[in-house]
């Protein structure tokens, strides 16, 4: 799948650059890009990221964010039922992801591999389930 971006800079908006540093397995980048499932069916607008030199710079479509954040809060956030089930969810992944910190913490340095396997498999699948 190709991604073309206008060509004129009155149709594009950008962010960056700014410092960064990926985190394979890209744990922000994954629900951002739709790679990981959002049970809600909410994703980001299309966009472009190029990565040098520890810098990161963005593209996207001029107004594409702003269409998908209002579809969001039309959909998800307006509706009263959706709101509370959005927000019950959005909390339980945060527990979870401090829950699961804690457990890391209390492994201390003589952790055994599976040990640290396993929570890191867990703290992945909150992660994903935080930014979806």
């Amino acid at each position: 799948m190709g991604i073309n971006l206008p060509t004129k800079s009155d149709q594009v908006e950008q962010w960056g650059p700014i410092d960064m540093k990926l985190l394979y397995n890209s744990f922000w980048f994954a629900p951002m890009s739709g790679a990981v499932k959002s049970p809600w069916g909410i994703y980001w607008a299309e966009m472009v990221g190029i990565m040098e030199n520890d810098t990161g710079t963005f593209y996207w479509w001029k107004n594409s964010l702003e269409r998908e954040g209002v579809k969001s809060i039309k959909k998800l956030l307006l509706n009263d039922s959706k709101r509370k089930s959005v927000t019950k969810d959005y909390w339980k992944a945060v527990a979870g992801i401090q829950n699961t910190f804690t457990k890391f913490e209390e492994l201390g340095a003589k952790a055994k591999f599976e040990d640290v396997k396993t929570l890191a498999l867990d703290w992945q699948s909150l992660y994903y389930k935080f930014w979806g």
